[in-house]
């Protein structure tokens, strides 16, 4: 019994010092369904995610749910006056971007009120959504 002991208590000790497992999402961005140009370079918003192209590096990017989307299927792109990436999800949910550190937010105030968005903008310092039971800001 105590060697039975000591064994688990290695292999407890042995996973808890591992590094974690990190999930990955492996979706398809062929579908692209809304287009952002931004300084730094292109957005494409898709049923799979979104993906990133740096017009400087020529290097592309994949955001998906695993990295920070409330899911991986884009309605609505828009860009802030700080330059974060606004990402409309279709049931709702608007996900926040910041494309210099990659740190997202996912706003859930609108999921399951709204069923068809027509588009996300900039209006001075504010975002309005426009979507098909009215406008949100």
């Amino acid at each position: 019994m105590p060697l039975l002991v000591a064994l688990c208590a290695l292999t407890i000790a042995t996973i808890a010092s591992a590094n974690p497992f990190r999930w990955t999402t492996y979706t398809s961005a062929s579908s692209v369904r809304n287009l952002l140009v931004t300084d730094a370079g292109l957005w494409l918003g898709t049923t799979g995610g979104l993906v990133s192209f740096d017009r400087a590096t020529g290097e592309f990017d994949v955001y998906t749910n695993t990295r920070g989307l409330a899911m991986n299927a884009t309605v609505g792109l828009g860009e802030d006056q700080q330059g974060w990436i606004w990402i409309v999800a279709p049931d709702g949910r608007i996900t926040r971007l910041n494309p210099r550190t990659g740190q997202t937010k996912v706003i859930s105030d609108l999921q399951n009120e709204i069923f068809e968005v027509s588009s996300i903008v900039r209006v001075g310092e504010e975002m309005f959504l426009g979507a098909n039971n009215g406008i949100y800001r």
